[in-house]
């Protein structure tokens, strides 16, 4: 609405519409022709907004999880190759193992030949070659009481231990605690230089527990661990004795995993290689990362060196104590020889 002029008749203001030629004076009544009618009211055009941007897309939750999704991808890129890398390192190793073996067997192993004579069965048993019994009907008809390559390797692989040596492994095992078992009054006493690091371990360690089965009770098996490396990086003999310590019970499943692991033993001297071998021994205390870091046994360890030494074993060289004779294990044939041996020596057959 527009207010322009005066009404020409009392003065009054007139009030003009949009658009209006003639308008009438609310006052007097008195109408008034417009030359210039006001011009119409145009509607003011609604007011424009700035168009919004484009949405991206993504939820606040996407924009968190994006990331950790990357991440996830880089991770399998890096994980995945080592991982085949590793099981094709460990397929390699065991199957260099298994050819070793396997050649070993070859050259000395038990074969059987049966035979029947008038119906009835007759079997030979051989070792190494030598005949070492005759069965016939299941009956054991002529036992070959001497074989030549165990009487050689008895000859040039064992000796009596003086009384100065036996009193020395006394105070040692009086002084040191060793991994042992069986019970202490048992008839028969074992002890065992251990150095893990021979592939005829496997074997011996398969006799050990079979006989230590047959004659429950009647066997005391101790083992004294010796460095495989100088002492002051040995780690094998020291993991040892520190489950020994803490986890006595689970000393001789670790040295069962050691004697498996015989071709890896220079690597186990590492920390985290023989932490992890002792994890998969299902050890239940978690502090070993801690305790091998301080290097502990030194003292024991120095001892068992110096009883070695007492008992004239070269380096590396392990042993088998069995009724005051030392028997020396140095090479696959002395240890296979040994281990075929090993029930009647324990038992004084031999």
């Amino acid at each position: 609405m527009q207010i322009i002029n005066q009404c020409p008749n009392c003065a009054g203001s007139l009030e003009v519409k949009s658009g209006q030629e003639i308008v009438k004076c609310q006052y007097c009544g008195t109408s008034v022709t417009l030359d210039n009618p006001a011009p119409a009211e145009v509607p003011a055009a609604p007011a424009t907004r700035a168009p919004a941007p484009p949405a991206s897309g993504r939820s606040p939750i996407m924009k968190i999880l994006i990331p950790f999704f990357i991440l996830d991808f880089l991770a399998v890129l890096i994980i995945v190759p080592v991982v085949i890398f590793m099981s094709a390192q460990k397929k390699k190793e065991n199957k260099v193992k298994q050819d070793i073996e396997e050649n070993i067997q070859q050259t000395i192993k038990t074969a059987q030949q049966q035979f029947k004579i008038n119906g009835q069965t007759v079997k030979i048993v051989q070792g190494m070659g030598v005949p070492l019994s005759v069965t016939f009907n299941g009956q054991n008809i002529q036992q070959f009481a001497k074989n030549p390559l165990w009487e050689t390797y008895k000859k040039d692989h064992s000796e009596k231990l003086t009384p100065k040596a036996a009193s020395q492994l006394a105070a040692f095992l009086k002084q040191y605690p060793m991994p042992a078992q069986g019970p202490a009054t048992a008839p028969h006493d074992v002890v065992q230089i251990v150095v893990y690091k021979h592939l005829f371990l496997g074997d011996l360690e398969k006799k050990r527990r079979l006989i230590m089965r047959r004659h429950r009770g009647k066997i005391r098996w101790t083992l004294i661990p010796r460095p495989v490396v100088s002492v002051s990086k040995d780690m094998v003999a020291r993991g040892l004795l520190e489950v020994l310590l803490r986890e006595p019970k689970r000393v001789f499943p670790l040295h069962k995993r050691l004697v498996r692991e015989w071709s890896m033993v220079e690597q186990l001297n590492r920390p985290g290689k023989m932490l992890s071998l002792m994890a998969d021994a299902r050890l239940k205390d978690k502090g070993y990362a801690k305790y091998l870091k301080s290097k502990p046994h030194g003292k024991t360890l120095d001892a068992i060196e110096a009883l070695c030494e007492a008992l004239d074993l070269s380096e590396g060289e392990g042993a088998l104590i069995i009724k005051g004779v030392l028997y020396r294990l140095d090479k696959s044939i002395s240890g296979h020889s040994l281990s075929m041996a090993l029930e009647d020596l324990v038992t004084g057959k031999l």
